[in-house]
């Protein structure tokens, strides 16, 4: 993402680009789809296996999963964060680091927690895979950016989504105090750019 976008610049044409930039935050649900399926499933079965002999509950596993996989989800997300607001210029400020951290934090952990449930449901390893993924591929779509106009029923399913919140939190924070300019062929007919600041792009002139 990085050697696409950085450096993100402020003018008309990067407007798009900056807005195109955000859902990429909803692929880490799938990074955490992908790092609970090489590491969740051989877990449960020796859950399974000792719980079966009454060595501990359920509660106990739960607790150990959860403060082994915090740790690397916070490692890898402040390093996604960093490229994003400082190395792409997302624009990089204290409070728009706190942001994306976690924005990216929300949506790993969305990915591999809908893999758990999924993983628990189906013994099957490919169709614990296939119902996470439809899943978290429809909550890329609605997003926000990709699709803009979705029926009332998905728009009520959307509220669920940590990519919604995500991409929306980004977007609206990332944007502030910008202002973008333009060359003469793009100036509308009064000889001013059609956006001219973050918040005029956010407010929905554009998406």
């Amino acid at each position: 993402m990085a050697l696409f976008f950085a450096p993100l610049e402020k003018d008309f044409l990067a407007i798009q680009s900056r807005v195109e930039f955000v859902p990429q935050y909803a692929c880490l649900s799938f990074m955490g789809m992908i790092q609970n399926m090489a590491i969740y499933p051989s877990e449960r079965d020796v859950f399974y296996r000792d719980t079966s002999e009454g060595m501990y509950g359920a509660e106990c596993f739960i607790l150990q999963h959860t403060l082994l996989e915090l740790p690397l989800e916070l490692s890898s997300c402040t390093i996604f964060a960093v490229f994003t607001s400082h190395v792409a210029q997302l624009n990089p400020t204290a409070a728009q680091f706190g942001i994306p951290l976690l924005a990216s934090f929300a949506c790993l952990n969305c990915g591999e927690s809908i893999s758990i449930i999924f993983n628990t449901l189906f013994i099957h390893t490919g169709a614990a895979i296939s119902a996470t993924y439809a899943l978290l591929g429809i909550f890329t779509v609605l997003g926000g950016v990709i699709s803009l106009n979705v029926p009332p029923v998905l728009r009520a399913f959307n509220h669920i989504s940590p990519p919604r919140y995500a991409i929306r939190a980004i977007l609206d924070y990332s944007m502030q105090n910008l202002e973008f300019t333009c060359d003469d062929t793009q100036r509308g007919p009064n000889g001013s750019c059609p956006i001219q600041t973050g918040e005029q792009m956010n407010s929905g002139k554009i998406w």
